[in-house]
């Protein structure tokens, strides 16, 4: 098989990601650093799956793998059909631009550029003009419609949060990521942003987020535990529906 041939894979029907035996070492000259060991489990389509942990666990390099913003060193890792193992860095650029979207701590904001700005950089990244998402329809749903023209300084963290979602949303990505999306913020906030992505995710968006907050596993139906570069825990969870309890 020549490498085209073995970038594609199909997933299993029902995942959207799958890992089988995949590993992450980070070398330097002298050293060589176990980063993830012996990773095999699979993410529903369609799934809202929360990967949980303490700081150093892991968890953001599992996620970093999954979304294709580094290469694992062994294994097989397969997302949306592609099969990521055989991916060089700039086919992982294409992968990214074409399937996922990212939600960061800080907001990952442009500080020179307005609100409605920053979330049409989200449009530039999408290749397929045709499945591009309806900016206005977005800003509406997200509350953001009087905070167009502000800056980004001119905004609470709440508001910075939902414009990182808008702009993660114009991409029509199949799967959201989110490293701590609401660490950040307070317990309020940190509530309505949840029951944002918990809408997104019932409109058929997979999300998966890293926390090492207990309460945002609660409302997920996946849970991944890991430590120390092992998963302790991949199993299935009844989300709660009322929530808000949790934060408020």
């Amino acid at each position: 098989m020549n490498k085209k041939e073995l970038m594609y894979k199909e997933n299993t029907p029902g995942y959207i990601i799958e890992l089988n035996d995949v590993s992450k070492i980070a070398k330097t000259k002298s050293t060589e650093t176990v980063l993830l060991q012996n990773i095999s489990l699979q993410i529903k389509e369609g799934s809202f799956t929360v990967i949980i942990g303490r700081s150093g666990s892991g968890k953001t390099t599992l996620m970093n793998l999954m979304s294709g913003m580094s290469k694992c060193t062994g294994g097989e890792l397969v997302v949306s059909n592609e099969n990521l193992s055989y991916y060089s860095n700039s086919d992982l650029i294409n992968f990214r631009r074409d399937n996922v979207s990212f939600i960061f701590q800080d907001y990952g904001l442009l500080s020179t550029l307005n609100v409605i700005d920053n979330i049409r950089t989200g449009i530039y990244l999408a290749k397929n003009k045709l499945l591009r998402s309806k900016v206005k329809e977005i800003i509406t749903f997200l509350d953001l419609q009087n905070h167009v023209k502000k800056m980004p300084n001119e905004l609470s963290g709440g508001q910075q949060q939902r414009v990182s979602i808008a702009r993660a949303l114009v991409k029509n990505p199949k799967i959201i990521f989110g490293d701590e999306p609401t660490g950040s913020l307070d317990s309020y906030t940190s509530f309505n942003v949840l029951q944002i992505l918990k809408s997104i995710n019932e409109s058929g968006t997979t999300i998966v987020l890293v926390t090492h907050d207990p309460r945002v596993a609660r409302i997920a139906d996946h849970i991944i535990e890991i430590n120390d570069g092992k998963i302790l825990s991949n199993k299935s969870n009844k989300p709660l529906e009322n929530f808000k309890k949790l934060f408020i």
